[in-house]
């Protein structure tokens, strides 16, 4: 027989078929300690280990991982564009934290370093559509930070007579973080930052007076 013939009966065999299977996705990234409350990880802010992060979809529960030391998780083999939450519940959010602002970039800041959570009830969840195979995101960060614990005391002398100007007013302050900004409406406007905890306010005419304290991250205190 000629070579052709042989070519004729090696394509008489049967029609060649490609296997393949689709791209893996992956998503998740890192439970970090938003130090200084802005909602943003900053590279001297440490992730936080061993948080249990569970992976739900339409309500059901699929599976959980534990962060690593260095905060980081990931979820893989998940299914092409599917609505998925990721969720830290209550019982495991870490002790004394509470969730930080949540997509604090701004002005077309790549959504890479903030928070993605919100409170859903009282867990932490990270709503997620998947795209295609392949797709995958290692963008979605949860950032916690410790509650404002901002404190103080008020003392006061009042004035002497009816149309004096010598009363005084002494904030201090027993609890949050320096530098600290002082103010007397109520919050509505506000002194320098100082580290001093106290503040003396003199020369006073009688007033309806309302002292409040704001410390360095942003959390205030006013009278109740």
């Amino acid at each position: 027989s000629s070579e052709y013939e042989h070519f004729g009966k090696a394509n008489g065999l049967g029609d060649l078929e490609i296997i393949t299977t689709s791209a893996p996705i992956e998503i998740g990234n890192r439970v970090f300690m938003d130090t200084d409350r802005d909602g943003i990880q900053d590279p001297n802010e440490t992730g936080i280990g061993s948080v249990r992060v569970e992976l739900w979809t339409a309500g059901v529960f699929n599976t959980f991982v534990n962060t690593d030391v260095n905060g980081q998780y990931i979820f893989s083999n998940l299914l092409p564009n599917t609505a998925y939450e990721i969720k830290i519940l209550a019982a495991n959010i870490p002790s004394g934290k509470e969730i930080t602002i949540k997509d604090a970039t701004s002005n077309g800041a790549i959504d890479v370093a903030d928070n993605d959570a919100n409170l859903v009830g009282s867990d932490a969840v990270i709503a997620y559509t998947t795209g295609n195979a392949g797709q995958n995101n290692h963008t979605l960060d949860f950032g916690f930070r410790l509650p404002c614990n901002v404190n103080f005391t008020v003392a006061q002398t009042n004035v002497t007579c009816n149309g004096n100007a010598n009363g005084t007013i002494t904030v201090t302050t027993t609890s949050g973080t320096a530098p600290y900004e002082y103010s007397l409406d109520d919050g509505a406007t506000y002194g320098a930052p100082t580290s001093s905890t106290t503040k003396l306010y003199n020369n006073l005419v009688p007033n309806p007076y309302k002292p409040a304290v704001r410390d360095v991250y942003g959390c205030v205190k006013k009278c109740n």
